[in-house]
């Protein structure tokens, strides 16, 4: 340490307690019997000033007759996680001091923890409905099933999701065929297979977007008149971090069958609705990296 500071009691400026760090000392005044002591009480013939890496041993420099006394203050640690933003959050100091084994030498471990309590988001109203209907003819292929993508709008989220959709498929048109030679058309009934999918989306730890998918909703061969269906899918895991995630629904049309007539309109319909979600986060500590500032006091 450089330089030369000197603390006074400032109630008491000429005759309070002082404390005088000079050239690597520390000597303490103290106020006896109405008057500030004329020299040091109390000596401290080494005092060292750093900073070091939190939860890491950092070894002190120089030689210590005793074991120091170290006090630790903030540098650079993380005050917020997004994870966490609808609970509690701080972050605790301290510091382990211990001797390394050689002459006269001592290492510190500063910990630094961050502590977040469990938390809820609430229910998020979203109400956000994707479809698609078609009145009138709409003219097909045997050999070409429809084949339809609904993609929700993004939401974020962390810890254990859950989620509340609903969803309709319909698929009735007229369908284009050869008999005899010559084009004819025909009403048919067409069966469907629909897939619901939640679509999480992260940065991995190298920095590369990635995608996990997991499956809510799996239907095949459906008949023609399926009404609104609605569902709530709870637990599901978003793992660590905070994420955006979407609902995304895949529709075929494997095979048709015959209506019966060739009259009646086209009902070709593909909806998802994206109605509520909520999510909680568990209590949780975790010792983060950063960096602190430490003074070292000793002989």
């Amino acid at each position: 340490m450089n330089g030369k500071m000197i603390f006074k009691d400032p109630k008491d400026l000429v005759n309070g307690d002082a404390v005088v760090f000079d050239a690597d000392r520390m000597d303490i005044y103290n106020k006896i019997d109405g008057q500030r002591a004329a020299s040091p009480t109390t000596t401290l013939k080494r005092c060292k000033a750093g900073t070091a890496a939190a939860n890491a041993w950092t070894e002190l420099p120089g030689i210590w007759l005793e074991k120091p006394t170290v006090l630790v203050s903030a540098k650079k640690v993380p005050t917020y996680f997004a994870r966490h933003r609808y609970a509690t959050q701080r972050f605790t100091l301290g510091c382990t001091v211990e001797a390394t084994g050689a002459p006269y030498k001592y290492r510190i471990y500063p910990t630094l923890a961050f502590i977040a309590g469990a938390g809820g988001s609430g229910t998020i109203q979203v109400n956000e409905k994707l479809g698609y209907s078609v009145v009138g003819s709409w003219i097909g292929t045997e050999a070409a099933p429809r084949i339809g993508t609904r993609i929700t709008s993004p939401q974020h989220g962390a810890g254990t999701l859950q989620v509340n959709f609903s969803w309709m498929t319909r698929a009735k048109f007229t369908t284009n065929y050869q008999h005899g030679g010559t084009h004819q058309y025909r009403k048919r009934y067409w069966r469907t297979n629909c897939q619901i999918y939640l679509d999480k989306y992260k940065v991995n730890t190298v920095g590369v977007a990635t995608v996990e998918s997991q499956i809510l909703v799996s239907e095949s061969n459906m008949g023609y008149g399926q009404e609104m269906q609605t569902k709530t899918v709870t637990g599901i895991d978003l793992g660590d971090g905070t994420c955006s995630w979407v609902l995304r629904k895949e529709t075929q049309c494997p095979g048709g069958y015959d209506e019966g007539d060739y009259g009646g309109a086209a009902d070709r319909q593909s909806w998802l609705s994206l109605n509520w979600y909520s999510y909680t986060t568990a209590a949780r500590t975790t010792y983060p990296a950063g960096e602190i500032f430490y003074l070292a006091i000793g002989r």
